[in-house]
């Protein structure tokens, strides 16, 4: 039996274009740069810093909570993730502190209506870049 191959050949395909988010000015811009450095507002921080820089800004008076991430083409999947995952955990922390101070329980033991709440009060728009 031969198999039959048809290729088809399309003129003037458009194919689709991200749309060019850019970061509010009182975003937290945060960078990993090819050493697999962490930058955040132009100081270099390490993983623990990190976080703190994080729950710092999260905790101040910015109404829309906006995180711009930058990274090197050149940095390392597992630092990227590393920082990543601080970024999650922090999240996380914020929401279990608003969850405990307005209910006087744990997050994760909120209704969903509660939940829902929080999740709307401490809402974080992360925004990132494509690798330079």
């Amino acid at each position: 039996m031969k198999a039959l191959l048809t290729i088809a050949v399309t003129a003037n395909v458009s194919f689709f274009k991200p749309k060019l988010i850019v970061a509010p000015n009182d975003a937290l811009h945060i960078s990993l740069d090819s050493a697999d450095c962490i930058i955040v507002m132009d100081n270099n921080m390490n993983l623990n810093e990190l976080r703190g820089a994080v729950s710092k800004y999260l905790k101040s008076d910015t109404k829309i909570k906006s995180l711009a991430l930058k990274c090197s083409r050149y940095s390392s999947y597992a630092m990227y993730l590393k920082m990543q995952d601080e970024i999650s955990f922090t999240v996380m922390e914020y929401k279990r502190g608003i969850a405990f101070s307005k209910y006087g329980i744990k997050y994760e033991k909120l209704d969903n209506d509660k939940r829902e709440l929080v999740d709307k009060e401490c809402s974080v728009k992360i925004i990132e870049s494509e690798p330079q």
